[in-house]
């Protein structure tokens, strides 16, 4: 959910669309894997969401038992969430900008990335499926089920295949992203690979370019503009989609709307999509 947009007006959908969606959702519980310093934790308080926010870095994991210290409707898990539970092998990111705040890349998935960011230590952490955390409330329904974890979503997912959530938040790297290449399971057809379209038939894609002013939403996508990164958010039924919608085309305009593939902005000609996600790579899962 990371945007560090400086553009005049913000694409900030992921946040902004958080009270629309506690209007409309029938559960105010939520769950936000890959937490961070908390800003979506927060984000989700705001709009009256009680939340499971799962942090595996020691410190922000720290921090954030810290900033919600005072707040019961918050339960802070150092834990790391994938597809099975074990031990995990956790990446870290070092970088030459002194003013990146480079926990934002830490991830279970190594993935390919620019010069000046480079893999720096690793380190051990806990694995656990959401499964399994949440195997005594199997039967309790979720608003909102947020996953950003740098590119191990999509395992995260086959782990969370018992939760119960009306809404589902992924991030997507598109094939020729910095970040993906061709070599991380997190493309728009690897979650359409993974998730039950019978569950959720309907989605909005918010995406990003290189420019911060070249930015826009899709709904019901079947393709990502290339080059683009994002966040997918999935539905269970319509008429939640539809007030989102409803959202974005006052927050945002028509303009930065798509609804077919042949309204996707072509950024350059380009061929996306493995017939089949590999999850094995960089997955970080110690077998």
């Amino acid at each position: 959910m990371k945007n560090d947009s400086n553009s005049e007006t913000e694409f900030n959908p992921e946040i902004d669309i958080l009270p629309t969606l506690a209007r409309v959702l029938k559960s105010k519980k939520s769950i936000d894997v890959g937490a961070n310093r908390g800003e979506f934790t927060a984000a989700l308080r705001k709009s009256g969401f009680t939340v499971d926010s799962f942090e595996p870095m020691v410190e922000l994991a720290r921090e954030l038992g810290s900033r919600f210290s005072k707040d019961r409707a918050v339960r802070v898990h150092e834990i790391a969430c994938s597809n099975k539970d074990g031990l995990g092998l956790f990446y870290e990111y070092s970088a030459i900008d002194t003013k990146l705040d480079i926990s934002l890349f830490s991830t279970l998935s190594s993935h390919p990335t620019y010069e000046g960011l480079e893999l720096g230590q690793k380190s051990i952490v806990d694995l656990r499926r959401l499964n399994t955390v949440f195997e005594q409330q199997l039967e309790t329904e979720f608003g909102i089920l947020k996953i950003d974890t740098e590119g191990h979503d999509v395992m995260v997912l086959e782990g969370a295949n018992n939760i119960k959530s009306e809404t589902l938040l992924v991030e997507f790297w598109d094939e020729n992203f910095i970040f993906n290449q061709g070599k991380v399971a997190n493309r728009l057809a690897d979650y359409q690979a993974a998730i039950d379209k019978t569950k959720f038939p309907y989605n909005i894609l918010f995406w990003r370019g290189s420019d911060p002013e070249v930015y826009g939403y899709i709904c019901n996508a079947e393709e990502t503009p290339p080059m683009s990164w994002g966040n997918i958010l999935y539905f269970r039924n319509s008429d939640a989609m539809d007030a989102v919608k409803k959202f974005c085309l006052t927050k945002y305009g028509p303009d930065r709307m798509a609804e077919t593939r042949a309204l996707i902005p072509v950024i350059e000609d380009t061929e996306t999509g493995l017939s089949e996600p590999d999850s094995n790579i960089g997955s970080g899962v110690i077998e």
